[in-house]
């Protein structure tokens, strides 16, 4: 039996928690910083733990809580905890997104925690099937609940803690991906910012934090999320281990075609490579654009298992067909190789055969924490993926306007990871510097470490900004039924950028008359996108109908564009526009003569004023 001035961060603390956990349903050893991180929960302290992805975050909860149940069934492991916690423990766990708190539920579920996932879905499904308040249900059944911010900020939740019997249940709060708190919190998920008071409001007896990530900043970030819990200085414990996962190899490359547009030839790799990829899209329209493209140029056959589309507008059944399709076996039949997601996607997913993740941003301005959490995905089964890769597009001109953002904002305190990474000759350096790694972590003993050592920082690094240029991709194997070739020779630009030769001035149009035309051009795509087949062409956005950039393309070559061939040649690459040649020809004829007019007003204003000059300086001739 243990004295009682027991603390389980000691020596032989560690030593009999993980004595503990052998006898428990986890099956496997745990790592020695997840051992420290337990102990010192155990012990009331708050635990703040930065470890990469996929190195068992969720650890530092399910162990925690297989402990105190051990305790509490036989109190002569350790009398001085089993006196100190409630009877019938509970944690309290905050996760982003719905999807990770159904994986973490099912996960702990199985290792004999009763798990309750509480959020919308589940709640108004009990509601709906078995007239059930989960938060009643809450107070008295469940180990763990998992949640959102906006369930522990609802007036169900203050319910539930004005039950005596529930609020002495409390035994700590943690919250996953806390950096969140930060990024999330500021923007549109405002409930973030509400969890410091969380603790003011449940019970004070050993009630520790419990806080995971992979991707928090040192500075600002840090000392934001402590200042928001009300975590002081000196009394928390930190573990902070380097966030690099080294076998995945970091790629940076820029999106020649253009976001705003609907073909993605630089993506085309993918339909060929045969690797399973998941692919992250800012937006929906953009992940519904992507989507089209890669579709149609799929062979014919299962194509809608083949590649699905995983966002918040979708029904939920779909999302969770998603899930189970990702988790499949290649080769296999039910199997997903190709998922375009959001954010919804971005953390917590286990798609455990995902060697590529592909990150599609969509403007200059970049979160490193946001990729490097997608990038986490890859390769998460290091038996099953040899050499994983995060491979993150940027939109045509980005890295210049990083090293311009640089240069400008030497002596800002403006967070600038995001350039640095974009520029830096090495990424994995850059990545280093933004999150003050560790220079190398403590060695672990554990004997999954000692049977399969973690992978380590290769002699010479294989990043983009470290290997030569090479092609994306091998494309030996051709696309089937790919879209036809465009190998006609594109009518001629008006130039326009810097570096070519200016165009004649009467051949461009003046800023006016874009003001003009570029509203015109709104009402077209919809008029076509409503006019479309609805059946054929469902998952379409309007966008694709008469995109941005064909617009402005269009208005580049405005006064090249003569005849109507050399408009079709013009419109030949965009399908879903081409069927509307003769409607948007005929609103050229009748832009041409808005902007003779415009021309004709602007010389006679310019004659106006040059008449007014030369009257103004006649009469000062006359009075002197």
């Amino acid at each position: 039996m243990p004295p009682e001035n027991f603390v389980w961060s000691s020596p032989a603390g560690h030593d009999l928690c993980r004595c503990i956990l052998r006898e428990t349903a986890l099956g496997y050893d745990p790592h020695d910083y997840q051992i420290e991180g337990v102990c010192k929960s155990l012990d009331g302290v708050d635990l703040f733990a930065i470890t990469p992805t996929n190195s068992g975050k969720t650890g530092f909860y399910t162990m925690y809580m297989l402990v105190l149940k051990a305790v509490l069934q036989n109190p002569s492991l350790c009398p001085s905890t089993a006196a100190t916690v409630p009877k019938h423990p509970c944690l309290l766990l905050v996760c982003p997104t719905i999807p990770l708190q159904l994986e973490m539920a099912a996960k702990m579920n199985e290792l004999g925690l009763i798990t309750m996932a509480i959020n919308y879905h589940t709640r108004e499904e009990a509601l709906r099937s078995r007239n059930e308040e989960l938060w009643v249900t809450a107070r008295s059944t469940p180990d763990i609940i998992i949640s959102g911010p906006e369930q522990l900020t609802s007036a169900h939740f203050t319910a539930a803690l004005a039950d005596e019997k529930f609020y002495n249940r409390i035994c700590g709060m943690g919250i996953d991906e806390v950096h969140l708190m930060s990024s999330w919190g500021s923007n549109f998920r405002k409930d973030y910012q509400q969890l410091g008071f969380l603790k003011a409001r449940t019970r004070s007896g050993h009630n520790p934090w419990i806080l995971t990530t992979a991707t928090c900043k040192a500075g600002a970030p840090f000392d934001s999320i402590c200042n928001l819990l009300g975590i002081v200085s000196g009394q928390y414990h930190l573990i902070h281990r380097s966030n690099i996962r080294h076998e995945i190899q970091v790629l940076v490359r820029e999106l020649e075609s253009g976001v705003k547009g609907d073909s993605f030839p630089e993506l085309d790799w993918i339909l060929k490579s045969e690797r399973t990829t998941l692919i992250f899209a800012k937006s929906i329209n953009l992940g519904h654009r992507l989507y089209a493209y890669l579709f149609r140029k799929l062979p014919a056959g299962n194509r809608r298992q083949t590649i699905r589309m995983y966002n918040s507008l979708n029904w939920e059944s779909h999302n969770a067909e998603t899930r189970n399709l990702m988790c499949g076996v290649d080769g296999h039949s039910p199997f997903c190789r190709i998922v375009i997601g959001t954010d919804a996607l971005s953390v917590g997913i286990n798609m455990p055969q995902c060697p590529d993740v592909v990150i599609i941003q969509d403007t200059n301005d970049g979160d490193l924490d946001d990729v490097l959490q997608k990038m986490g995905r890859a390769g998460r089964n290091r038996e099953m993926v040899a050499d994983p890769r995060g491979i993150v597009y940027v939109p045509r001109g980005s890295i210049k306007a990083a090293e311009k953002l640089l240069r400008d904002n030497r002596n800002s305190s403006k967070d600038t990871h995001w350039a640095q990474f974009l520029v830096a000759d090495c990424k994995i350096n850059a990545i280093n510097s933004a999150y003050k790694n560790p220079t190398a972590d403590s060695a672990c003993w554990c004997n999954s470490c000692l049977d399969t050592p973690p992978a380590s920082r290769p002699e010479h690094c294989h990043c983009s900004g470290c290997m030569p240029a090479t092609p994306p991709e091998p494309v030996d194997a051709p696309i089937a039924q790919t879209a036809p070739s465009t190998s006609e020779s594109s009518p001629p630009t008006i130039p326009t950028s810097q570096h070519q030769v200016k165009a004649p001035k009467q051949l461009r149009l003046s800023r006016d008359m874009r003001n003009y035309a570029l509203p015109r051009f709104a009402m077209l795509r919809l008029r076509f996108w409503r006019a479309a087949d609805q059946k054929t062409v469902w998952m379409l956005a309007p966008d694709n109908f008469l995109p941005d950039r064909l617009a402005s393309e269009i208005l580049d070559r405005y006064y090249l564009l003569t005849t109507k061939d050399a408009l079709r040649l013009l419109l030949k690459p965009h399908k879903h526009v081409l069927p509307h040649l003769d409607t948007l020809w005929d609103e050229l004829q009748r832009m041409g003569l808005c902007f003779e007019h415009m021309c004709q007003e602007k010389k006679a204003a310019k004659a106006a004023k040059a008449k007014a000059k030369r009257d103004a300086a006649r009469a000062r001739y006359y009075k002197t």
